[in-house]
């Protein structure tokens, strides 16, 4: 008898208050800070098939890679995600923006392609849950919450402590060589 096994993901949905265009400027920032995204800077030529990466404002340290797989703006992003300290298989994000009028707009994320219970899939269900706070924050208020710019804070005074697989130049590196490029 086969067994079959339910396919492990994150599937989050939120409505916010404003309009999808917005909503989807935020979700969709490149080359500056996005403070929904843990004030990374998302680097990518944004078009299907070709690589992002998001990173540290001052470009050192890049925390997520991935390639771009679809855009249908302003409704549907869909891309690949790894985290760059950890050596698990890239998983799949898939945003969908729905227009609910009256600038209203819900955003449904969905994190599939997990092979496993692995560290990428735990951390990821804590961050998504602040990620979508974040993009409600700052769509409705115009800034993320106090306490999310203390954590913020936190995080830049510890910046030290990041490991070293995670400066640009090595992530950078390891792509190029993954990709037959070095």
């Amino acid at each position: 008898m086969m067994m079959m096994t339910a396919e492990l993901k994150h599937v989050l949905s939120i409505e916010i208050n404003a309009p999808i265009e917005k909503v989807w400027h935020e979700i969709s920032k490149r080359k500056e800070r996005n403070d929904i995204l843990f004030r990374t800077v998302m680097h990518s030529a944004f078009e299907p098939g070709s690589p992002y990466r998001n990173s540290t404002e001052n470009d050192k340290y890049s925390f997520v890679v991935g390639e771009i797989v679809e855009i249908v703006e302003p409704t549907k992003l869909v891309y690949t995600f790894a985290f760059t300290q950890l050596d698990d298989a890239p998983a799949l994000v898939t945003w969908e923006l729905e227009d609910l009028g009256g600038e209203r707009t819900r955003v449904n994320v969905t994190h599939t392609g997990f092979e496993g219970e692995t560290k990428t899939y735990k951390m990821t269900s804590k961050g998504w849950k602040t990620i979508m706070q974040n993009l409600k924050d700052v769509c409705e208020k115009g800034r993320v919450s106090f306490g999310q710019r203390m954590q913020f804070a936190m995080m830049g005074a510890f910046m030290f402590m990041v490991p070293k697989r995670c400066l640009t130049t090595n992530v950078e590196a390891r792509r190029a060589k993954t990709n037959g490029s070095a």
